[in-house]
């Protein structure tokens, strides 16, 4: 990419202006002219570097439950499985992984019931040796993002903040919904949105900066498709900290900038890990050398990095659909 894209890119993800014009702060701030700006983000998107620019939200504080799943599947039929899995909504990502535990997926629902019954019905197909559920006990940091003007990385801040569920109007379902989606490329894109709301464009800006405020809106910005702009990696990297030092090891893995998530999850017999962290690189040596870094910071030498090799599906969950 080009050095202008780079710094687009950056801008976008995380500092997106909640304002009237927020296209035109990002101009101003870039030093380059206002329409231009939406002509490069047009462009981004159709190469398929940026996949969306909406908010994304905080499912626990939304009131929907959210889980990671591991499957054991009969490596021949592992392909068929994934489509099953595929067909419910609720599953936002899935991949094929190199591990026993071969296909990872993620589940978002409205209630834990709910996710029950998705994980009866994949549980009874023949190809499918051993499921778990592995819901997070600890976050201590949920942030895709990622600095295109120095090295591949994320920030480091987490933006995890305390749950509780936020009391919603059905105004606010109505412009949840339309936040999810693409942020309109106009000059004004929430009064675009005000407008199919029949509200106005202050209280559209307001409710946003007060949902950013308390964590309902864990981010809201450009999501991109780290592939294409060269970060063509991840690793799971899934480590064995004793119970004593979760949260301390926990709290410093977040600090690294390569590291965009991280959980303590649940352990299983046969399965003794409970930190989960993912990495980027732009290969797979990146991302040892870094569970390498990190290793030698937290001083755990029980780990490893289960990368995937089948990426089956990835989108973003659709609340109150």
């Amino acid at each position: 990419m080009e050095k202008l894209d780079r710094r687009i890119l950056t801008q976008i993800q995380s500092s997106f202006p909640v304002v009237s014009e927020p296209y035109k702060e990002i101009a101003t701030r870039l030093h380059i002219d206002g329409k231009q700006i939406i002509a490069d983000i047009k462009r981004l998107k159709k190469d398929k570097i940026i996949r969306r620019i909406g908010a994304i939200f905080d499912s626990r504080q939304l009131g929907y439950s959210s889980t990671l799943i591991a499957a054991k599947t009969d490596p021949a039929k592992e392909a068929q499985v994934a489509e099953f899995v595929n067909k419910f909504n609720e599953v936002t990502h899935n991949y094929g992984r190199e591990d026993d535990y071969n296909l990872w997926f993620t589940l978002i629902a409205e209630s834990e019931e709910k996710i029950a019954m998705i994980l009866s019905k994949i549980s009874a197909l023949k190809a499918v040796q051993d499921i778990r559920n592995l819901p997070a006990k600890n976050l201590f940091k949920v942030r895709v993002e990622f600095d295109f003007e120095a090295s591949s990385s994320c920030t480091v801040d987490s933006n995890i903040k305390d749950v509780a569920q936020f009391e919603l109007l059905d105004k606010d379902t109505k412009l949840i919904r339309l936040l999810q989606e693409n942020l309109p490329l106009t000059q004004k894109p929430f009064c675009t949105i005000a407008k199919k709301l029949g509200l106005s464009e202050a209280q559209v800006l307001k409710r946003v900066n007060d949902w950013l405020d308390v964590g309902v809106i864990r981010r809201l910005g450009a999501v991109v498709n780290h592939h294409q702009a060269g970060i063509s990696a991840n690793g799971m990297v899934v480590w064995q900290v004793p119970a004593s030092k979760v949260k301390k090891t926990g709290e410093t893995m977040a600090c690294f900038k390569e590291v965009t998530h991280c959980y303590e999850r649940p352990t299983f017999p046969g399965w003794k890990y409970n930190l989960y962290t993912m990495v980027h690189g732009k290969n797979r040596k990146a991302c040892q050398e870094i569970a390498n870094q990190i290793s030698k910071k937290v001083h755990i030498k029980d780990y490893k990095v289960i990368f995937s090799n089948k990426q089956y599906k990835k989108t973003s969950m659709k609340y109150f659909a």
